[in-house]
């Protein structure tokens, strides 16, 4: 018995099908055979400009956002994500920081005179600018707890010269 000529067109769009998918899947292999090694040199480029990030973060520099009890939010650079796009700001994240009795507060004003001096945590505000040492490694937490916290204040007189 002859196929019927509706038989015939399923059979010849599946095989346009199937061909497709082959070709696709070849051509995809042999580009990226035929790509590997610019590639390797863009991946270069790139981590010479942005070097991978470190194992481990355990000191991290940002702005308090707020204040609640005995934890700060601390706004940072991102720790996982390392690249911005070409204009747009680099991507950001907030972390808690808890402070305990035994962490030391102080504060420098950032003057090549100057000398840190110890502060309460009550003199920490939202806004201020600190330097935060932790005891966990930041990149596996997004809560650690404070070591030491140096607020970093800046000369007005200075501002602005």
């Amino acid at each position: 018995m002859e196929p019927n000529r509706h038989q015939k067109n399923i059979w010849l769009w599946g095989g346009v099908a199937i061909a497709f998918i082959a070709g696709f899947f070849v051509g995809s292999a042999v580009t990226k055979k035929r790509l590997a090694p610019k590639i390797s040199e863009l991946e270069a480029v790139v981590n010479a400009v942005y070097p991978p990030s470190v194992g481990e973060v355990k000191a991290v520099d940002g702005i308090i956002t707020a204040i609640q009890g005995d934890t700060i939010e601390l706004d940072i650079p991102s720790l996982t994500k390392r690249y911005a796009k070409p204009g747009d700001p680099l991507p950001r994240q907030t972390v808690t920081i808890v402070i305990t009795p035994e962490t030391k507060i102080t504060e420098l004003l950032l003057d090549p005179k100057a000398k840190p001096k110890t502060i309460t945590k009550t003199a920490l505000a939202a806004g201020d600018a600190v330097y935060v040492t932790i005891a966990e490694d930041l990149k596996t937490t997004e809560r650690a707890t404070a070591l030491t916290i140096q607020k970093n204040v800046y000369p007005t007189s200075t501002i602005g010269r």
